[in-house]
């Protein structure tokens, strides 16, 4: 071989290294490097917005998370918007799974 790095992803191997064996080169260990650093960078960012929507979306609020309650409150505004559907349209769904 000529000494070229062949890559699977971000790991190179040098094909011609003495004795036969391959080994990881010294660029390869670099670019993990800056690609350890960018990741952690990355990390740290999503931290900061997932604190936020964790201390916003779990408040505490009559004794339950907000979002729970966020939730319980859509249900049954859908509920009331489409006319009990999701009542209306049990037996059907019931039926739909027997193969009826």
């Amino acid at each position: 071989m000529d000494g070229t790095i062949c890559g699977w992803g971000l790991i190179g191997i040098r094909l011609n290294s003495p004795r036969g064996r391959a080994r990881p080169t010294g660029v390869v260990l670099y670019e993990i490097t800056i690609l350890n650093h960018f990741l952690t960078s990355i990390d740290q960012g999503f931290d900061l917005v997932v604190t936020a929507l964790e201390h916003t979306l779990f408040f505490k609020l009559y004794g339950m998370p907000l979002i729970v309650l966020w939730l319980l409150g859509g249900s049954a505004y859908l509920t009331l918007r489409m006319g009990f559907i999701n009542v209306r349209g049990l037996g059907h769904g019931l039926a739909v799974l027997r193969g009826d």
